[in-house]
């Protein structure tokens, strides 16, 4: 039996996060065994009996601000005396998850690449640094997993052809979301009015502020439109008073976190998504599932397989009608990543 240790910084709210649970439940079937590393204990998901979770060593932030080789020699590695077949970095990002990786004794070690690592570069100035300190590390593995077309094409223009790359987009839990959509949820909506709905953290990256510009310019052609906004994050409060600012209180609803959102989109008519930059937005294909009309840019279509984006948004969104909803199970889809894990990791 294959033995696996992936390290991740934590399972709270967040793409990465539910992804790696969809990975987990999909290994949890198989002939593996696997070591969960994280940087806090939790209880292991129904099911796990082959998953056992394992506490990582979290490190002070100040090693993310030195050259990973130095800051990597200066700590002692804890994992020498395991032997594992294949250790992942899922975090792609962290210090202490790219050590822990490169700690262990294992046939191969892989690390994920989430995002568009070029744009982010240009958008996102502490990333900036960040990647200098960073980039170093990913010659020590042996292969990086990218989630999207997109995301390799942007990780070979910053690293070039020489660390080996394999692209494996995110399962998604289409009978999970789809049974999870039959939740009863407390909501007054105005049956006459156009819903449109997006999610995600609320930071800089996701764009929410772009949508809000966008919905505010939308508004001034149509009056019967309301944008829901599911998430949480540091940028709520800086949203929330930019949509009082551009007059919009009456037309915008924020929801915050919340345990079931796909009982909640499940109501809407239309999904908005107008991110600075991508790795694979997960919410476009749980949209899809609900049967949700997609309003994204061209820009997304090759971080997101199935989806397609529009020239102009802001057209779209005018010309926005209510469709009848037909819901997916994403069947092919899932079978084609399926085939991708049984090749990485079994």
């Amino acid at each position: 039996m294959k033995r696996i240790a992936v390290f991740q910084t934590d399972l709270k709210i967040g793409g990465i996060q539910n992804s790696l649970i969809s990975l987990l439940d999909e290994l949890s079937h198989k002939e593996v065994q696997i070591d969960l590393f994280l940087g806090e204990m939790i209880e292991p998901h129904s099911g796990w009996n082959n998953i056992s979770i394992r506490k990582m060593r979290r490190y002070s932030s100040l090693f993310k601000f030195i050259p990973f080789s130095f800051a990597h020699a200066m700590n002692k590695r804890r994992f020498d005396k395991e032997k594992y077949d294949l250790v992942i970095d899922y975090n792609g990002y962290a210090f202490d998850t790219a050590h822990g990786s490169l700690s262990c004794n294992a046939e191969k070690h892989v690390i994920w690449v989430h995002s568009d690592y070029d744009t982010r570069i240009k958008y996102n100035k502490k990333f900036r640094i960040l990647w200098r300190m960073m980039k170093g590390k990913y010659a020590r593995f042996d292969q990086a997993v990218v989630v999207s077309p997109g995301a390799e094409k942007s990780f070979k223009r910053l690293l070039g052809d020489k660390i080996p790359t394999r692209i494996l987009p995110n399962l998604v839990d289409a009978e999970k979301i789809l049974r999870m959509k039959e939740e009863q949820v407390k909501m007054n909506l105005d049956a006459s009015k156009y819903h449109l709905v997006t999610m995600g953290r609320m930071v800089h990256s996701k764009g929410f502020d772009l949508l809000l510009e966008l919905f505010s310019s939308v508004l001034k052609h149509r009056k019967d439109m309301v944008l829901h906004l599911i998430g949480d994050g540091e940028e709520k409060d800086k949203l929330e008073a930019q949509a009082e600012r551009l007059g919009l209180a009456d037309s915008v609803v924020f929801w915050g976190n919340q345990k079931n959102p796909y009982a909640i989109m499940d109501r809407m008519d239309g999904f908005a998504f107008t991110p600075r930059y991508e790795g694979q937005g997960l919410v476009l294909l749980e949209a899809k599932i609900l049967g949700l009309e997609i309003f994204t840019t061209r820009q997304m279509e090759k971080f997101n397989v199935m989806i397609s984006g529009v020239d102009d948004l802001e057209k779209a969104l005018i010309e926005a009608a209510k469709k009848t909803k037909e819901y997916q199970q994403l069947k092919e889809y899932n079978s084609e990543v399926r085939k991708e894990i049984q090749e990485l990791m079994l």
